[in-house]
Order: C-alpha cells, then structure tokens, then sequence
C-alpha cells in the first residue's frame, strides 16, 4: 500500500499523512501555548494539592514541549540530579511556570533529599 513498485521506495509522506502522528494535540481552552499554569487556570483557586499541582505542571510541560531536563542540568556541572535547593525556583521560574511561593515550597519540599535539606532531587522530579 505504501510500497512504490515503479521506484522501489516506501511512501513515508503518504504513511505518516494517513497515522496521524503529527496531528496537533488540543490545548484546552482555558489555556494557550506558553501561559503560565496559574495564569492558564486564571479564574480557579490555585491548587495546593502537591498531586494536582504536579499533573497540572506535566500538562503545562506537555502542551509547551519543554525540554525541563535541560534547565535542570544548567545548574548540575556534575549531571547528579541534584542542584541547590535556592535554584530551584529559578529554573521553574525559566520554564514560565507561573507557580506562587507556597505551590514550590510544596515542590521543594517534596523533593529535598532526607540526608541533605539544602539540595534538590530534580531527577525525583523529572520522573
């Protein structure tokens, strides 16, 4: 079916047309493209539900395809998966993920190593 007998090639275009992988994925529409989770729920309470707040933040990541390993690993020389408990805010801060400051200290919190409460898993994080 996709198999050109004349030019001995496969029809990829045709392929990847008809499966429909690249078909757009529905922002909601109480959200746009790189507007910020709270600012995308504007009109709703925030939430303080460190499991909503985390699957709203994988939404937010998905819809923007952020690459969030990337911001992390500009703060981890050592690629540990570990950074600076101060600069985690900062880099969700980069990310455009309008979070206030209980919403991360939840997430700090969350993922502060037991054996050290200055430091950040963000591997925790990222998985």
């Amino acid at each position: 079916m996709y198999y050109c007998e004349e030019e001995k090639d496969v029809r990829y275009v045709d392929f990847i047309r008809d499966t429909n992988v690249y078909e757009a994925m529905p922002v909601p529409s109480n959200q746009t493209k790189n507007e910020g989770i709270n600012t995308a729920l504007a009109g709703t309470r925030r939430s303080y539900d460190i499991d909503v707040l985390l699957d709203d933040i994988k939404n937010f990541i998905k819809i923007n395809r952020l690459r969030v390993g990337e911001y992390f690993k500009d703060f981890d020389p050592l690629r540990k998966g570990i950074i600076p408990e101060n600069k985690f805010a900062g880099v969700i801060s980069q990310m455009k993920i309008d979070l206030d400051d209980k919403q991360i200290e939840l997430l700090r919190k969350r993922y502060l190593l037991p054996n050290d409460s200055s430091k950040v898993n963000y591997d925790k994080f990222l998985s």
